[in-house]
């Protein structure tokens, strides 16, 4: 058995969706694995009668978005807003994309309450830390104390969608595992408390998966060139720029970004390679990903021709490949439109 996993080396809104919908397409994986909780959201873009579109995911792994045939799996340690859940089902099915019958749900995964968000807004904690609240941290500290909801209390509400409760329990050639956030945002990084309420590594995600390190073949590690932190008092971030100033860099006109699932505005910053060095160090990423390359320079969206594309890097781009081969051999560089603007440098 062979696992990939994707992780995010930064904090957050590394445009992980995007690598995974292009590892599906890429490898025909058997499953497709979330153990992610509802305050996060992935953009998947994909095209439907010639027509482009995107979704955001937030339960459901994003490669699903495109992968049509595998098992959908969401492990013991997701934390899950049932509501959000059936939402994204009925989303994905109007666009012919199939999720009922194919979907297994872990039995012991967290169900999140409306009390868990209620909480978290009586408590101040968007306030206090910048925090989604959506519960998540809430519900988990019910399951510390064995209060929380699980999912195999709700199998009625489960039949309308025809999901399963059930554990990995088959040997599989492939999966592909994805995780959530950002290294930056684990709750054991030096950036608590302003972090998230899990653990957000290789190895975490994994153990919220229940599947072995020994079959990992590939991490996945997806990084921004300008980092960015949500919106509001978030904690630290070095080298924190503005958004004009990166629209200077990069030739867009008022360039600027607001997070998938509360729309704030984002904070942005300049490369951190401490960040991202350890990053890569903790995961045990072999096939780093550089996302947002056109964020240095308009001119690599929708690029996908090689020479070109080393043409411009020295730019900036070099600079980066440069830092993270101390670590790495090379990775893959990506622009964020919507196309294929995508190139392995080694």
């Amino acid at each position: 058995m062979k696992i990939d996993v994707i992780v995010g080396c930064q904090f957050g809104s590394e445009a992980k969706g995007l690598v995974a919908g292009m590892l599906a397409k890429k490898n025909l994986y058997d499953v497709l694995v979330s153990v992610n909780s509802s305050q996060a959201g992935h953009t998947v873009p994909f095209y439907k009668d010639g027509i482009y579109h995107h979704v955001v995911t937030r339960q459901l792994p994003s490669s699903c978005v495109i992968n049509h045939d595998a098992l959908i799996y969401i492990g013991p340690g997701a934390v899950i807003n049932l509501d959000v859940l059936f939402n994204e089902i009925e989303m994905l099915e109007d666009f012919n994309i199939p999720i009922i019958g194919r979907l297994l749900i872990h039995p012991k995964a967290t169900v999140i309450s409306i009390d868990d968000i209620n909480i978290e807004k009586d408590i101040k904690l968007k306030e206090k830390i910048g925090s989604t609240c959506e519960g998540v941290g809430s519900a988990l500290s019910k399951r510390a104390v064995r209060e929380c909801g699980i999912i195999e209390s709700y199998k009625l509400l489960l039949d309308k969608y025809k999901i399963r409760i059930g554990i990995l329990s088959d040997i599989y050639k492939t999966i592909l595992l994805e995780g959530s956030q950002g290294f930056g945002l684990s709750t054991f990084s030096s950036y608590y408390p302003y972090c998230t309420s899990r653990d957000t590594t290789t190895a975490a995600f994994l153990s919220y998966a229940q599947l072995s390190f020994r079959d990992v073949h590939n991490v996945y590690g997806v990084y921004r060139t300008f980092p960015i932190r949500v919106g509001g008092n978030s904690g630290p971030m070095v080298n924190e720029t503005s958004w004009d100033e990166v629209s200077k860099i990069s030739g867009y006109e008022n360039l600027c970004e607001i997070t998938t699932v509360t729309k704030r505005i984002r904070r942005i910053g300049f490369w951190d390679s401490l960040l991202a060095r350890e990053a890569t160090i903790v995961n045990g990423v072999n096939r780093p990903i550089l996302t947002f390359v056109n964020y240095l320079d308009r001119k690599f969206e929708g690029l996908n021709d090689y020479e070109q594309f080393i043409r411009i890097a020295d730019k900036g781009i070099i600079k980066l490949y440069d830092q993270m081969s101390k670590d790495v051999n090379g990775f893959w560089a990506l622009s964020t439109d919507n196309k294929n603007g995508w190139m392995i440098l080694d």
